[in-house]
C-alpha cells in the first residue's frame, strides 16, 4: 500500500482515504484517479487533454469545466486551497504540475501477519507500468467498479464534478408558478423564488443555481430532467402559489435530478403575511433533505407585501439590462426604500440601477461634478453597507464603491468577504473575477469566472468575459 504524507495529512493512494488531525474524508473514484494520474508524473507539467484522456477515457467524455472543478475539489482535499498553491500548480496555457512528494509504502497488516521474507512480496503486474501500487488489470477495474459505487451521490453526472464533499449537491430553484384564480400574484410568486435563491446561496454546502440561468428557462416547455441537464443540477426545487383574498397556498416539492425521485414535498395553507415564515420552512426543508446545516437566520422585519413583490419586480428589471427595465427597476426599488428605509439590499440595488442606467447613457465616465446623480449613488451604497454589512449585495456594491475611490486592489478582499459569505452568488464570483482579470491576475480570474460560469450557466455576459480570459 502506497500513501502521500503531507504536512497534515496522508492520503491512500489505493482506496482514497484522506485522515489527519480533523481530517477523515474520501476522495471520489475520479479524484483517486485524477491524483494517482498526477502522482505518476510528478514533476511532468500535464496538458489539459493528457488528463482527460487518462481519468475520463476520452476528451468528449467531460465538459470544459469538470477538469476545473475537479482540480479544485482535489486541491481542497489535499489542503491545497490557499494560494500559492503549493502541491498542484496551475501551469498558465499548459496544464498542471504535480509537485508534493513522492508515494512511500506503508504496510497496514496486523504483526501477525508480516512476514520478513522479501520473496514473500508480490512483483507488480506488468499492466501498472512501472506502478507497483496500483492494481492492475480485470481486479482494477472492479475496484474502481466499487470506488465508483460506493462514492457515486444521486445526480452525478459523469462530467467530472466529484461525488464526495469536495463538490457540493447543485440545486436550481425554479421560478414558481402563480395559481391563483387571476393569475394576478407573479410578483408574489417570484419574491417567495428570489427569497429561496438568496437563502439557499448563502449555505456554504450547497451550489444554487443563478436565478439569471433558472429564470431564463421560464415558459419553455422543459421537463424536470432536460432542465437540470441545461443547468447541470443535481436536484430541482420547484413549486406554486395561489392565493385568495388573505390566505395563501404554496406547494413545494425537491426532484431528484437523476432519478426523478422526490426527497420531500409539501403543501402551506397560512395567511398571506407568512410567506417569509412559508420560505424559511422549504429552504430549512432543502437544507435537511440535502443533509446540510442551515446557517443562523436573521431576525426578519415585519413583512410588508408590497415590498416582497417590488424587490422581485425590481429584481426582473436588473435582469433585463435595458433603459426601459432599469428605469422599472429602479422606481420598484425607490418605492422599497419608501415603505421600508432600513431595507439595505433595496439600496444596493436602487445604486446597482442607476449605475447601469448611466453606462447605457453613456454617463460611466463622467466626473462627479457633471453627473448629479453620483453623490447619491456613493450615498446609497454607503448607506446600504451601514444598514446590513453582511447583506451579498450590500457587500458587492460597496467592492464597487471601494474600486472607484481606491482601486480594484483594495477591493478584492470586499468581494472575497462577499463570497465567504453567500458562496452561491454568481455575480460575487463574475465581479471577483473581472476584478481580478483588471489587474492582470488572469489565472486567478480564471477560477472565479468559472465559479460564476457554473452557477449561473445561461448567463452571456460571463461567457464573454470568461472568453476573454482564455
Amino acid at each position: 500500500m502506497q500513501t502521500l504524507r503531507l504536512s497534515d495529512r496522508e492520503v491512500d493512494l489505493e482506496t482514497g482515504h484522506v485522515s489527519g488531525p480533523g481530517v477523515d474524508e474520501q476522495l471520489s473514484s475520479r479524484l483517486l484517479l485524477l491524483l494517482q494520474h498526477l502522482v505518476d508524473h510528478r514533476g511532468v507539467v500535464q496538458s489539459r487533454d493528457e488528463i482527460l484522456e487518462a481519468v475520463w477515457g476520452h476528451l468528449e467524455a467531460a465538459s470544459d469545466d469538470s477538469l476545473n472543478v475537479a482540480i479544485s475539489g482535489l486541491r481542497k482535499a489535499l489542503g491545497d486551497s490557499e494560494r500559492p498553491h503549493r502541491l498542484v500548480k496551475t501551469q498558465p496555457r499548459r496544464g498542471y504540475l504535480y509537485l508534493g512528494p513522492e508515494p512511500v509504502p506503508r504496510d497496514d497488516r496486523p504483526e501477525s501477519e508480516r512476514s520478513d521474507d522479501p520473496s514473500a512480496a508480490v512483483a507488480p503486474d506488468a499492466t501498472t507500468r512501472g506502478r507497483p501500487w496500483r492494481l492492475g488489470g480485470a481486479l482494477a477495474l472492479l475496484v474502481l467498479l466499487v470506488l465508483a459505487l460506493s462514492f457515486l451521490r444521486p445526480g452525478e453526472d459523469g462530467q467530472g464534478r466529484p461525488a464526495d464533499g469536495s463538490s457540493p449537491p447543485r440545486v436550481a430553484v425554479l421560478p414558481f408558478e402563480d395559481f391563483s384564480p387571476q393569475g394576478d400574484q407573479l410578483g408574489l410568486a417570484n419574491g417567495l423564488t428570489d427569497q429561496l435563491l438568496h437563502d439557499l446561496a448563502q449555505l456554504p454546502g450547497l451550489e444554487v443555481i443563478a436565478r439569471t440561468s433558472t429564470y431564463a428557462l421560464q415558459g419553455q416547455a422543459l421537463t424536470v430532467e432536460e432542465i437540470a441537464r441545461r443547468l447541470d443540477a443535481d436536484v430541482v426545487l420547484e413549486g406554486s402559489i395561489q392565493r385568495s383574498d388573505a390566505t395563501v397556498r404554496v406547494t413545494a416539492q425537491l426532484i431528484d435530478a437523476n432519478s426523478q425521485a422526490h426527497l420531500w414535498s409539501r403543501t402551506y395553507d397560512r395567511a398571506a403575511g407568512d410567506i417569509l415564515l412559508i420560505q424559511e420552512d422549504v429552504a430549512g426543508a432543502v437544507a435537511q433533505a440535502l443533509s446540510l446545516t442551515m446557517l443562523p437566520t436573521a431576525p426578519r422585519s415585519p413583512l410588508n407585501l408590497e415590498v416582497f413583490e417590488r424587490m422581485a419586480l425590481g429584481r426582473h428589471g436588473l435582469d433585463g439590462r435595458t433603459l426601459a427595465s432599469l428605469r422599472e427597476a429602479q422606481g420598484h426599488f425607490e418605492r422599497v426604500i419608501e415603505l421600508a428605509p432600513m431595507h439595505a439590499a433595496a439600496h444596493a440595488l436602487l445604486a446597482s440601477s442607476m449605475a447601469q442606467i448611466a453606462g447605457l447613457e453613456g454617463r460611466a465616465q463622467q466626473a462627479r461634478a457633471q453627473d448629479p446623480g453620483f453623490e447619491r449613488f456613493l450615498a446609497l451604497i454607503r448607506r446600504a453597507y451601514e444598514l446590513d454589512p453582511r447583506d451579498p449585495d450590500a457587500l458587492r456594491m460597496r467592492a464597487l464603491l471601494v474600486t472607484i475611490e481606491e482601486g480594484p486592489e483594495a477591493a478584492l478582499p470586499v468581494y472575497r468577504r462577499a463570497a465567504e459569505l453567500a458562496p452561491g452568488m454568481a455575480d460575487t464570483h463574475g465581479y471577483l473575477g473581472h476584478t481580478l482579470s483588471r489587474l492582470g491576475r488572469y489565472d486567478e480570474a480564471l477560477d472565479e469566472l468559472r465559479i460564476a460560469a457554473r452557477l449561473d450557466p445561461l448567463n452571456d455576459t460571463l461567457t464573454v468575459w470568461r472568453s476573454r480570459q482564455l
